[in-house]
């Protein structure tokens, strides 16, 4: 294409060709590698939030420790290779109920019993089940025959000493049978004095049995709750500072005391005489116990009962 141009002389005129040319390219390029490098380094060192795993469904599994055998006949555990334990009959069992579940403390024994010989593993897991079923009877039995392996269960018997106490205090006061309490008709002219003299018991101990506040309010035919002429010993241990109540050669309950300097060894009885009554005679032989423990032993204490300080 030609233009002619000033003075007449003819141009060659060549058209801009559309579009970038070289430079630009390089630039966009340069532009590109720039953009490319700068998020590669900042997505190096920006913090990746992860993902947190998912924990896989939960499944109950259960032990072969945690299923407790049942309690059953008497020479059923031979023929499986455990020790038999001689079930005491149900009509002495079956008088007191307590809250059923278990508690704790039962639980804890229960688990204590992991290293002991077979027989006393045995044992505490039958108390377990008891404790489960909320009956007293069969506690008391089972914590009796623990007590009597001394060596095997020197390590708890004073939990269960004041495990068995709490047992028979709530048996001799709410079992409609028990070895402690006999049931007595009142009849024309008895006073709740004559009763509890008669069967060798205080007068409190009567009142308590029975819920009565009042002595005058009794009436003929009433039938009343009395304790059977019990043989209580209370076997104070200087050393260890606690007080254990046996009744009829057996244990009954345990007390914590605080025995005073110059405390004389030795027993003393309880009579009807002024200044020795179980009360006067504990206070003469500077043991000390919590009011409500003082009241509920001078209960247990009736005459011909006696007081024996030992060391230990």
């Amino acid at each position: 294409m030609y233009r002619r141009g000033k003075y007449g002389i003819a141009i060659k005129v060549t058209p801009r060709k559309s579009g970038p040319g070289p430079l630009q390219f390089v630039m966009a390029a340069g532009l590109a590698l720039v953009v490319v490098a700068f998020f590669s380094f900042r997505g190096c060192f920006r913090r990746r939030e992860m993902p947190k795993p998912v924990p896989p469904p939960t499944s109950i599994v259960r032990l072969e420790s945690d299923v407790r055998p049942p309690i059953v006949a008497p020479g059923a555990q031979e023929q499986q290779g455990q020790p038999s334990m001689p079930e005491i009959p149900p009509d002495e069992v079956e008088e007191v109920k307590s809250a059923p579940g278990g508690s704790d403390e039962v639980r804890w024994l229960a688990e204590s019993g992991e290293n002991r010989p077979p027989a006393i593993r045995a044992l505490l897991e039958r108390l377990e089940v008891a404790d489960q079923q909320g009956n007293v009877g069969l506690q008391i039995d089972t914590i009796e025959r623990l007590r009597q392996n001394k060596d095997s269960v020197a390590d708890i018997d004073d939990l269960l000493a004041r495990r068995l106490g709490n047992l028979n205090r709530k048996l001799f006061l709410e079992g409609k049978t028990n070895p402690w309490v006999e049931a007595y008709t009142v009849r024309n002219g008895d006073t709740v004095h004559q009763i509890a003299r008669e069967h060798g018991a205080t007068i409190a101990a009567v009142l308590m049995l029975n819920g009565v506040g009042d002595p005058r309010r009794l009436r003929p035919g009433q039938t009343l709750r009395v304790p059977n002429k019990l043989k209580a010993k209370l076997k104070v241990h200087t050393a260890s500072q606690i007080a254990d109540l046996e009744i009829n050669g057996k244990f009954f309950r345990r007390y914590d005391v605080a025995v005073g300097n110059g405390a004389e060894l030795g027993e003393r009885s309880v009579t009807r005489k002024e200044g020795e009554g179980a009360k006067q005679l504990i206070e003469k032989s500077k043991v000390r116990f919590s009011d409500p423990d003082l009241k509920e032993v001078a209960i247990m204490l009736p005459p011909g009962s006696s007081i024996v300080l030992l060391n230990p």
